[in-house]
């Protein structure tokens, strides 16, 4: 239980010190839809679970930094891309939790009502 306690404040804590600045709304409103740790608590997601989505996180947040870094993109560009990429990572995440934890994850974000 400490261990994956860890686990999560190290990926927090990661993803916090990598993340642009961007609003959580504007995020919001392009499907970045966030995993926070309380709600891998709640779920009580293995550490398998955890390091899997961890991974998950990183790939795409590389894609997303370059994506919200590139002054050569136009807003409406940038936003069609950004959505696909949340589209995407949605749905890996999606196979890494059962299905009563995804649909978790729509009902305390808008993910059921948006997409």
């Amino acid at each position: 239980m400490l261990e994956r306690k860890l686990l999560l404040l190290a990926i927090t804590a990661a993803f916090s010190l990598a993340l642009p600045a961007q609003s959580p709304q504007d995020l919001a409103r392009m499907g970045w839809e966030p995993l926070s740790d309380s709600l891998y608590l709640v779920w009580n997601l293995s550490t398998d679970q955890i390091k899997r989505i961890a991974m998950i996180e990183d790939d795409y947040e590389v894609e997303r930094t370059a994506l919200v870094s590139d002054p050569k993109l136009s807003e409406a560009v940038r936003d069609t891309r950004l959505r696909a990429l949340a589209n995407a990572r949605r749905k890996e995440i999606k196979g890494v939790l059962k299905a009563e934890q995804y649909e978790d994850w729509q009902k305390r974000t808008r993910v059921g009502g948006q997409h």
